[in-house]
């Protein structure tokens, strides 16, 4: 078995790298659509981040619904912003193109979640807006994904805080026309 998994493992480390000149342009057409979404995201442009969506396109977010379709992706990277998202971050890892219409993208991600003003009571709640958005929960005035929290005095005897938030993505992209878009994107945190 270990000799099995030696043999493997070159071939595994080769598919990690673009494969094919189709492979190359492909990925640098997603660097740049991905630095678009984080422009758009991060100055809370939601039309701007749903355009980047084929119209039928979905999105599986981690511990909410599924969101089909253009319009609902929107509101749900919106409401995302709105609930303090910000500083979003993307790295692709991998991309591998299957025919001419299609390429599955593997990254990660970083983002902060800004400072949020934690219950009084000490009670759970889910951050306001998008729920799940990235995974992001708070309880107890812990933020409960396990990324670094900072916790400084606010007005009013409750607390601010800080999280910042690690993952990874799959994204299937698909040409619509002459341009690149993305059909499924899920993500997870990493704790």
């Amino acid at each position: 078995m270990t000799a099995a998994l030696m043999l493997s493992a070159p071939a595994f480390a080769q598919q990690s790298q673009p494969r094919s000149q189709q492979d190359v342009r492909v990925q640098q057409t997603i660097a740049m659509a991905n630095g678009r979404f984080e422009q758009a995201f991060n100055q809370g442009n939601a039309s701007a981040v749903g355009n980047l969506y084929a119209e039928d396109a979905v999105i599986l977010p981690p511990g909410a619904q599924m969101q089909r379709g253009r319009q609902a992706i929107q509101t749900f990277w919106q409401q995302a912003h709105q609930s303090g998202l910000r500083d979003l971050k993307l790295e692709t890892t991998n991309v591998e193109t299957t025919g001419n219409d299609t390429a599955v993208e593997i990254g990660r991600f970083t983002a902060r979640m800004a400072a949020q003003t934690m219950a009084q009571d000490g009670g759970s709640s889910t951050i306001p807006g998008a729920p799940g958005a990235l995974g992001v929960q708070e309880q107890a005035g812990n933020l409960a994904t396990g990324g670094q929290t900072t916790t400084s005095p606010a007005s009013g005897g409750g607390a601010q805080s800080r999280q910042d938030i690690q993952g990874k993505y799959v994204v299937v992209w698909k040409r619509t026309g002459q341009e690149w878009q993305i059909g499924t994107d899920i993500w997870n945190t990493d704790q």
